[in-house]
């Protein structure tokens, strides 16, 4: 697609695949392309090869299936010179994206990739993402039951550019360049019932003939073939250990308070509490827990607290002593990072509730937070 112009592509499948692409799509010079696939059982689109979209051009590819993948892309992404990409993938129990090649964004682009699914994983990007020229990729992946993003393969954000990683709802902002990570090309189911299969060339023999039952249309039946079954190479992110998908995770997977702040005392004994800091706080997604500090002068007070509920994007922790009659609550914001921490007792004799208001860190806490201003 090139010279201002636009192609629409849109398929339908009860049992195949939604829309099948054999060969590079391309789409340059002020042009637009829009893919539409859906299937019941299938995968919702698959492109076997590159999708390239350059000069002030758009690319929009949108997936559904119910138990197929959302969205296959066999190749790389390549976005260039004011372009923008946009992949939609949503899955029941499939994976909603997988890519198997690099994501590339070049020159003032950008590329959005959203994956949703109930039990398979949101996004999986089975390559490196590189980012450069004062462009941006998102990546955003949803599961009920499985990993939110999986990415096996490095992140390179260079030259003003960025890289923003939602993992369910945890938001990790790049440049982070961690070397791992392996890239795994994997087979598939075969291409019968199809919506929309367009062969670009490839030296392949299944033919999907002319017109089939739960078809759409078909054009150049012959083919390289689909990966378009189960991705083998999908792994839970806390499984790559010392590639990039397991720095990931764990970064995504705790918060930290990098700067101890002052405690307000709402009642209590203000000789005790004077000069109070809530010193230290993390939080420990893959347990499920979290840890809080308090210094006074007369020593630290560390609260070990589970989880307790979740609801509009918060988390909630909590502690209790029944000697003490104490109770503590710390609410922690997934994609903002703010928290709010009361806690309420007896301390010497005296009822008392201190509270504290800030913003966590993401990632794994690398030293003890400093003092608090004036402390």
């Amino acid at each position: 697609t090139d010279n201002n112009s636009s192609t629409d592509i849109n398929g339908d499948s009860n049992s195949g695949d939604g829309v099948i692409i054999n060969g590079d799509t391309n789409t340059n010079n002020d042009s637009s392309l829009n893919i539409d696939g859906d299937s019941n059982t299938g995968n919702g689109v698959v492109i076997n090869g590159d999708v390239n979209t350059d000069n002030n051009s758009s690319t929009d590819i949108n997936g559904d299936s119910n138990t197929g993948d959302g969205v296959i892309i066999n190749g790389d992404t390549n976005t260039n010179n004011d372009s923008s990409l946009n992949i939609d993938g949503e899955s029941n129990t499939g994976n909603g994206v997988v890519i198997d090649g690099d994501v590339n964004t070049d020159n003032n682009s950008t590329t959005d990739i959203n994956g949703d699914s109930n039990t398979g994983d949101g996004v999986i990007i089975n390559g490196d993402i590189n980012t450069n020229g004062n462009s941006t990729a998102n990546i955003d992946g949803h599961s009920n039951t499985g990993e939110g993003v999986i990415i096996n393969g490095d992140i390179h954000a260079d030259d003003n550019s960025a890289v923003n990683v939602t993992n369910n709802d945890v938001v990790i902002h790049y440049p982070l360049d961690n070397g791992g990570g392996n890239t795994d090309d994997n087979g598939g189911s075969g291409n019968d019932d199809n919506g929309t299969v367009i062969d670009n060339g490839g030296g392949g023999t299944d033919d999907n003939g002319g017109n089939t039952s739960d078809n759409g249309t078909v054009s150049a039946g012959g083919s390289s073939g689909s990966s378009g079954g189960a991705i083998a190479g999908a792994v839970a992110g806390v499984a790559l250990a010392g590639g990039l998908g397991y720095v990931m995770y764990e970064h995504s997977m705790h918060m930290y308070l990098d700067k101890a702040q002052p405690l307000e005392l709402e009642s209590g004994d203000a000789e005790f509490w004077a000069d109070a800091q809530f010193e230290e706080a993390s939080v420990d997604l893959t347990t499920d827990s979290a840890e809080v500090k308090l210094k006074t002068r007369q020593g630290s007070m560390t609260r070990h607290m589970n989880f307790r509920d979740g609801a509009d994007g918060a988390k909630h922790f909590a502690f209790e002593d029944g000697a003490s009659q104490m109770k503590a609550d710390l609410s922690v914001n997934m994609q903002t990072h703010e928290y709010f921490y009361t806690e309420s007792g007896v301390m010497n004799g005296k009822p008392y509730v201190v509270k504290s208001h800030g913003w966590m860190k993401q990632g794994l806490a690398q030293a003890k937070a400093a003092p608090a201003a004036g402390a």
